[in-house]
């Protein structure tokens, strides 16, 4: 059946109409085509579930192509036929009808124009129909490049701060000789990233990167700061070594003073309290400051890694000789303190028997002598000091009693 021909201002409204939508349609299959993520199906390297849902995505923007390029031919013949002339005839009006109405496009089973090719016809469509379904396609293949688009960017804008950290690592490592410090740091990225970037339907679904993915880059983001705090160690030792170097020597120095002032403490002890118990006063500040020299010589050579672990050796044992030698002043010191205690603690118990009227008593009178002989004596035996000033509190608190009970 012959289709209707058109009349002259309906012709000139559907070739107008079609022309536009065309014109979108183009600027739609051309942003299609240069679409990040359809330039990465097309290399290939998708795998799972992304691999498998888009398989047919590259071949179908094909079809679309193929399709678009029908339409422009059908369109172009359209528009050539009515520049015939301006009243076009009926013959014209006829033949833009026909190619605008009636199924001259003739596709096979993959959907491919069939027309020269051998291949079975499998549908037939004409123009106005060709051009909204190639629309909807290409609207459909849009929309399922923008997940993979927008996965892909979630996924590249989540990794690349920390593959830009393992790249500087990579890089410092290098200048100080610790490649093995780099190379666990690149494995592990590339075992995230590789399969994140190759998979991101599977990796970060609606947009959003999986908690698997985002955990595994966390903990590496742990691992590349504490390498960063190495690195960063080694940096600021060979900037500022010199700097460093000043800053031992004048540890070592206080050490030194420290060492004395507990030597000092220890003798003054010695002189005032028999047998004190007090461990022998090391000497750490001279055979640290011999390792200054062992530094200087790593320093020399550039040996950086073996530098950092011998400056931290010193420095620690520098701090702990400090703490050390504070520690023995303070129990010289105590050992003195605690016989002033003693006797301040005497002369108030003396003050109290006087008080009391009792300063003549036998036992008490007795009890004082003895203690006050003890601490007055040089070296003092403290613990007999001690047990002679609590018998003497003893004594004079049972005075108190005693008082209380005859009252």
């Amino acid at each position: 059946m012959a289709t209707a021909p058109l009349r002259r201002e309906e012709a000139d409204q559907r070739l107008t109409a079609i022309g536009e939508e065309y014109d979108r349609l183009a600027a739609s299959m051309y942003a299609l085509d240069s679409d990040p993520a359809l330039r990465w199906l097309r290399a290939g390297g998708a795998t799972g579930a992304t691999a498998e849902r888009l398989a047919d995505l590259p071949q179908r923007v094909s079809v679309l192509w193929a399709h678009f390029s029908v339409a422009g031919d059908l369109l172009d013949a359209a528009r050539a036929v009515r520049a015939r002339r301006g009243r076009p005839s009926d013959d014209d009006l006829a033949e833009l009808a026909a190619l605008l109405r009636e199924p001259m496009v003739a596709l096979d089973a993959a959907g491919l124009p069939a027309d020269g090719t051998g291949n079975p016809v499998a549908r037939r469509l004409c123009l106005v129909d060709l051009i909204p379904m190639v629309v909807v396609d290409a609207a459909a293949a849009g929309k399922r490049l923008a997940a993979v688009r927008g996965a892909l960017t979630a996924l590249t804008d989540l990794v690349s701060p920390t593959a830009d950290a393992v790249d500087e690592v990579t890089t410092l490592a290098a200048e100080f000789g610790l490649t093995d410090l780099a190379r666990p740091l690149i494995a592990e990225l590339d075992a995230v990233r590789g399969p994140a970037l190759a998979d991101p339907l599977t990796a970060a679904p609606d947009g959003t990167p999986t908690a698997a993915v985002t955990g595994r880059l966390g903990r590496l983001d742990e691992s590349v700061a504490a390498a960063r705090r190495r690195l960063s160690g080694l940096v600021a030792l060979r900037d500022d070594y010199a700097g460093r170097r000043s800053g031992w020597t004048a540890s070592l120095t206080a050490l030194a003073e420290a060492e004395q002032a507990a030597g000092a403490a220890y003798r003054a002890a010695a002189a005032k309290i028999a047998d004190p118990g007090l461990p022998p006063v090391p000497a750490a500040a001279e055979q640290l400051r011999s390792r200054l020299a062992n530094l200087d010589e790593l320093h020399r050579g550039a040996a950086w890694p073996a530098l950092a672990d011998a400056v931290a050796s010193t420095e620690r044992e520098i701090a702990a000789a400090a703490d050390r030698a504070r520690e023995l002043r303070s129990a010289a010191d105590g050992l003195l303190a605690r016989r002033e205690e003693l006797r301040g603690r005497l002369a108030a118990y003396r003050a109290k028997a006087a008080a009391l009227g009792r300063l003549e008593d036998t036992d008490v009178a007795r009890r004082y002598s003895a203690a006050e002989r003890l601490l007055y004596t040089a070296p003092c035996d403290l613990p007999a000091a001690t047990r002679a000033v609590y018998g003497y509190q003893q004594a004079l608190s049972e005075l108190v009693r005693q008082r209380e009970g005859s009252a």
